[in-house]
């Protein structure tokens, strides 16, 4: 279900806000998992239930990893939703790497027939994230298995991030359930959620629907300069406007979550550029990938690494790769 569509907006949204505002403060945590769940269940019943074991693992997993503390453990647990992330995502580009035949991918057909999970690599890396921050004792495990699904499965940052940490939003969701009456910012929400509109139906739509009408084979050098410029423009607006969206809805439940841009393509080098577009998955990569191989004690090879798990992030093909690399 996409954020833009009238079925979310005059169905779904003041259905489920309904929802939230009259539960008892103590199930208002139960209704954002219900409603998100539902939300995300609308892309496919595998997808849900993909999602659902995930978060089950997580929740057990997080008890093991803090009760041994053990980076084979660790390993271990992270393994799982990387594993899952790697079946759904990677393995048919895998396949044709290195060549598989019919047979083989005969074999693996129950995972190959189903299309790739809707932001299946958002969750997946907040729950790996949950689970290195409570092995290395950043944060305690959090024992209310609703609180943990509230904060995977919080729909406005579900299918396109941000990428949340569990210690941006523990606090607010414990506030969620502590305050009797809460007091949303809906000019502001209202705000986020119509520039969020505005961005995707009159920038990134219409972009898009100029943009499909060119061959880049047969276009003339404007033509194909158009094309570039524009692909660049609809990849900004669409994300941009989503994670507009998404801040304007978790206003409306209370909810601040980061922003994810800072006017990247005013950036003066790449270095900046990276602090600026999707600023979650930039720190996020920081802090759980670079900064533990090493950090600037071994610059060049760090920043290769992270910079082809970007890439490879992005998308499962050699332009993702290559573009990582580059």
């Amino acid at each position: 279900m996409n954020f833009s569509t009238t079925e979310f907006l005059f169905i779904f949204l003041p259905v489920g806000v309904a929802l939230f505002y009259v539960a008892p403060r103590q199930l208002r945590l139960s209704v954002i998992v219900v409603i998100s769940l539902f939300f995300y269940g609308m892309s496919g019943i595998m997808a849900l239930a993909l999602l659902v074991s995930t978060i089950v693992f997580a929740c057990m997993a997080a008890y093991v990893v803090k009760r041994f503390s053990n980076l084979w453990v660790l390993l271990f647990s992270v393994s799982v939703p990387l594993g899952l992330l790697f079946m759904f995502k990677y393995l048919s580009f895998s396949l044709d790497v290195i060549g598989a035949g019919p047979e083989v991918r005969g074999y693996l057909g129950f995972v190959l027939q189903y299309v790739l999970p809707a932001g299946i690599s958002f969750y997946t890396f907040q729950i790996v994230s949950y689970l290195i921050d409570v092995r290395d004792g950043v944060m305690e495990r959090e024992q209310n298995p609703i609180k943990l699904a509230a904060f995977i499965s919080f729909f406005p940052q579900l299918i396109a991030g941000p990428i949340l940490r569990f210690e941006q939003i523990s606090f607010q969701l414990d506030r969620l359930t502590r305050e009797s009456k809460l007091r949303p910012d809906l000019k502001r929400a209202i705000k986020y959620i119509s520039y969020g509109l505005a961005y995707k139906i009159f920038f990134a739509d219409f972009l898009r629907s100029m943009h499909d009408r060119h061959d880049m084979v047969t276009s003339g050098a404007l033509d194909t300069l158009f094309a570039f410029v524009s692909y660049s423009l609809i990849i900004f607006f669409d994300f941009w406007a989503y994670s507009l969206m998404a801040i304007g809805l978790g206003k409306i439940f209370c909810i601040e979550l980061p922003r994810n841009f800072y006017e990247p393509y005013k950036s003066l080098s790449p270095k900046e550029f990276w602090r600026k577009w999707h600023v979650t998955l930039s720190y996020w990569l920081r802090d759980y990938l670079y900064l533990r191989l090493g950090g600037r004690d071994a610059y060049a090879r760090n920043i290769l690494i992270i910079f082809l798990a970007c890439g490879v992030w992005h998308g499962a093909g050699w332009n993702f790769f290559v573009w990582g690399l580059y």
